[in-house]
């Protein structure tokens, strides 16, 4: 629990760095100003995040005013910024957009989940093929992040039962048995990945043994390379 809430404490204290960039760079030269910044999905860490975001901001000034809207994730924010849905998103680093959008600040770290049911003898990605198995919706960054290791691990996606689902419903269905593994790009420390693995009848599966030169991820990082200085 301890560790949980470092996490969230350093993922507020990114919040707060964001606010305060802005601040300074709004508010400096418009002092009563409606934004409205896309967010997630329920269950997943965008929508905390973002609700984190607009209290810090009506806390240090009312005339900065900050909606959050609900959405199914990068895609759709980077779609809704490029049409004037939204002036502020929160953006998988690699979504998809043209030469409108600019990065602020990074903000929060996720990673690829591969879940599964202890019973389903799913030991590694290969055997995923005639099982049914829970990704993200059409409209998120992680739907198209999944095809990646299914193509470099030369998986057949017709050979695989892929239901695109929200973070909340594709825990809730994996916990139920409905299906029998989830691979979704999600948040660390998502409240509800941390409620589906606490009683261990669903776990982790590991992709690789490592990311560094000569693991059968190093292709993967041709197309996702690390941030730089990142640990591998």
């Amino acid at each position: 629990m301890s560790s949980r809430r470092s996490y969230a404490a350093l993922t507020i204290g990114f919040a707060v760095v964001w606010v305060i960039l802005l601040v300074v760079a709004i508010v400096g030269s418009r002092r009563s100003l409606e934004l409205r910044l896309s967010a997630g999905q329920p269950g997943g860490v965008y929508q905390p995040v973002a609700e984190a975001v607009r209290d810090l901001v009506a806390s240090e000034d009312a005339d900065l005013v900050i909606e959050v809207l609900a959405s199914d994730g990068s895609a759709e924010n980077a779609r809704r910024l490029q049409d004037g849905g939204a002036e502020l998103a929160l953006l998988q680093n690699d979504t998809p957009g043209n030469e409108m959008l600019r990065s602020l600040v990074p903000l929060q770290a996720g990673a690829l989940h591969f879940l599964v049911r202890r019973e389903s003898g799913i030991r590694n990605i290969a055997d995923l093929v005639g099982h049914r198995v829970g990704v993200g919706l059409p409209t998120s960054g992680s739907h198209r992040l999944v095809d990646e290791p299914l193509k470099h691990f030369e998986l057949d996606p017709a050979a695989i039962e892929l239901r695109p689902l929200t973070i909340e419903e594709a825990c809730r269905q994996l916990d139920a048995g409905e299906f029998d593994a989830l691979l979704m790009m999600i948040g660390m420390k998502t409240e509800a990945v941390e409620r589906l693995t606490a009683d261990g009848e669903v776990g982790f599966v590991p992709i690789g043994s490592h990311a560094g030169p000569g693991s059968v991820l190093e292709p993967g990082g041709l197309q996702f390379p690390l941030h730089p200085g990142a640990s591998q």
